[in-house]
């Protein structure tokens, strides 16, 4: 008996990310100490399909790697892992990098430098993509641009005619700034999966009971728990107890990585919810070591 592979969909940006571990956070005109240093493959897109490479779940990522000399490190990087590269172009752009700055108690502060191209421009890929996927998740930093955004939501409208399940993380400052571009796409999403600032400013926008009747929201609260908000109801389901000072960078996405997980494995969101917090848990425990 031949099994079934079931294969999710990531579109958004591969990054390089160079972590910065500091002593303090700096003020302007002073110096710090840098603690420690690291570079690796970023993203919130790169981050959730990472987190699903040693899954029962396939992960397809759409993307886009630059020409430079960013982009030479990004795909030599990739090359010693398990991740299906046939969706990830090379074009002629630039590679984002970002380079994050992390306090002692594990406070974050990015510096970004993002690719002007981070996903393909061609609609025959994400109709052969979307055509091999049996879940579709978008990185919200796509609602930015103008071009970007089409792409997305040229997706998402694709997976809905074709009864793909879609989730979002919109990324707190794409809410900030884009917040109706957010809206528009909120019709299109399944699952909508904020932090607690982004849940709130959300709401500040239109209001819980103006978003998609369809759309579940699966707010992450940190160590204050997870929240199921479906129409009126709301189910919380606490998070496992971390020590104070643990690098969270990248647990958001990975949470995500787990719920997706879940709801392909037992359909079940409440269960789905405990394995997202499972997958940050392990981010968080292992660090910065990918």
């Amino acid at each position: 008996m031949v099994s079934v592979i079931i294969k999710v969909g990531i579109i958004g940006d591969i990054i390089l990310d160079t972590l910065l571990e500091l002593d303090r956070f700096p003020n302007e005109d002073s110096e710090v100490k840098l603690l420690k240093e690291h570079e690796k493959a970023g993203g919130s897109a790169f981050n959730t399909a990472f987190e699903l490479l040693d899954t029962d779940v396939h992960p397809y990522l759409l993307s886009t790697t630059g020409d430079d000399y960013t982009g030479d490190l990004i795909n030599g990087k990739l090359s010693s892992l398990k991740l299906d590269q046939r969706f990830i172009i090379r074009e002629k752009t630039n590679t984002g990098r970002i380079y994050i700055l992390i306090s002692p108690g594990g406070k974050r502060t990015m510096l970004s430098s993002r690719s002007q191209n981070p996903i393909p421009n061609d609609l025959r890929i994400y109709d052969e993509f979307i055509g091999e996927i049996n879940w579709l998740h978008i990185s919200g930093y796509l609602f930015t641009e103008p071009q970007q955004q089409k792409l997305a939501l040229y997706a998402m409208k694709k997976a809905r005619d074709l009864t793909v399940p879609v989730s979002v993380d919109p990324g707190t400052n794409t809410l900030r700034t884009h917040p109706r571009e957010v809206v528009q796409a909120l019709q299109f999403t399944d699952y909508f999966l904020p932090n607690r600032e982004e849940y709130q400013l959300l709401n500040s926008i239109l209001g819980h009971e103006d978003a998609s009747e369809k759309t579940k929201f699966i707010v992450k609260d940190g160590p204050n728990g997870v929240f199921i908000v479906d129409g009126k109801s709301r189910e919380k389901i606490p998070t496992l107890k971390v020590s104070e000072g643990g690098n969270t960078t990248g647990a958001g996405d990975s949470f995500n990585a787990g719920f997706i997980f879940g709801m392909l494995t037992t359909a079940d969101i409440a269960q789905s919810c405990k394995r997202g917090n499972d997958f940050a848990y392990r981010r968080i425990m292992r660090g910065e070591q990918t």
